[in-house]
């Protein structure tokens, strides 16, 4: 008799499943709910951001790319001395960045050397600001390092 209430208390089977079931169901039910709530209230929110972002960056290293490529663009950046800023390049690589820039972005540049701060200083405050650089080291016949960067902001 000792062992029949001993095996009645170890019971793995609840006597009510039915309603267990349910309960369980229920709980699921809610959970998934609120897991779609979520997910579409927060991609609503970070998409559109996220992809002006890579627009952006994607922007400025196709932009920074063509420049590394150019052999006579290389040849002027390898030649300056100091920081050169943007309003003070020769037209030709003035124009490629501008004629590359979509409308909904304002865009500045500048060369520097390898060491040292390199900041824009017209960049509004306000403003969402991207910043891509380039290294351009040498060519065939010169070695003189500077950094190209793009600014640029909505």
């Amino acid at each position: 008799m000792v062992e029949n209430d001993f095996s009645n208390c170890l019971r793995l089977k609840p006597r009510n499943r039915k309603g267990w079931i349910r309960l369980v169901e229920a709980f699921v039910s809610i959970m998934m709910i609120f897991g779609v709530a979520l997910i579409v209230i927060n991609s609503d929110k970070y998409t559109s951001e996220d992809d002006v972002t890579a627009k952006v960056y994607q922007t400025e290293t196709a932009i920074l790319r063509e420049i590394q490529m150019n052999e006579s663009l290389r040849e002027y950046i390898l030649g300056t001395s100091g920081a050169v800023e943007f309003e003070n390049f020769p037209d030709d690589l003035k124009n490629l960045i501008e004629k590359r820039i979509p409308e909904y972005l304002d865009c500045t540049s500048k060369i520097c050397g390898i060491q040292g701060i390199c900041d824009a200083d017209d960049i509004p405050e306000e403003k969402n600001v991207y910043v891509q650089s380039v290294m351009i080291a040498a060519n065939s016949e010169t070695y003189s390092p500077h950094i190209l960067k793009l600014f640029c902001w909505i």
